[in-house]
């Protein structure tokens, strides 16, 4: 499904692509580790999980910031594959945090960012809402350079709702809580 969905974010040319697998990652060592965390108090999980949005909103903002001082000098001063390796996984590496931090705070279920939100919504909100403004003065923001017209915003807008529809369908259906519907259901039609 990750792989089927970053080809089809590159096929409609959005940027930046939805890191579907990194998401999915994420959640798999979730469950893995939600076994190891089960005893520990709601007061420590929500601190873990606000200390590691923290690192890794800070360790994006360095690479952001680091990309930003380089940029000028990419393609004239500092020209070659080596710099164009530096230079995309800078701003790949900003990108993936900031989307990652967005997505795993949501405060959702299945996500860490309820954690957070059942410990301390000060804090969650202190945290999310600095994260979502960086996150959309990226996606929507003008530079000089770009030619960003309403149908481009129109288009990344609907894919993201087909994406999200995509996404929260796959999970429901995967869910447990629906899987039982589903069996309970095909047991009172063959009755």
């Amino acid at each position: 499904m990750a792989g089927f969905l970053a080809i089809l974010s590159k096929l409609a040319s959005f940027s930046p692509p939805y890191v579907y697998g990194l998401i999915a990652v994420y959640l798999g060592a979730d469950r893995l580790l939600w076994s190891l965390a089960e005893n520990e108090e709601k007061e420590e999980r929500g601190r873990r999980v606000l200390v590691g949005m923290l690192f890794l909103f800070a360790a994006s903002a360095v690479a952001w910031l680091v990309w930003s001082r380089l940029y000028p000098a990419f393609g004239r001063e500092l020209d070659g594959f080596g710099w164009l390796i530096i230079d995309a996984f800078l701003v790949t590496f900003f990108l993936v945090g900031l989307e990652t931090a967005i997505f795993g705070l949501m405060p959702l279920a299945f996500l860490k960012g309820k954690e957070l939100w059942g410990w301390s919504r000060v804090l969650w909100a202190a945290i999310f809402v600095p994260v979502v403004f960086l996150f959309v003065n990226v996606q929507f923001a003008v530079r000089e350079d770009a030619d960003l017209k309403l149908w481009d915003m129109i288009q990344a807008i609907i894919l993201f709702v087909i994406f999200a529809i995509i996404s929260v369908g796959f999970w429901g259906y995967f869910h447990p809580t629906s899987q039982s519907i589903r069996r309970r259901l095909s047991r009172s039609v063959r009755r």
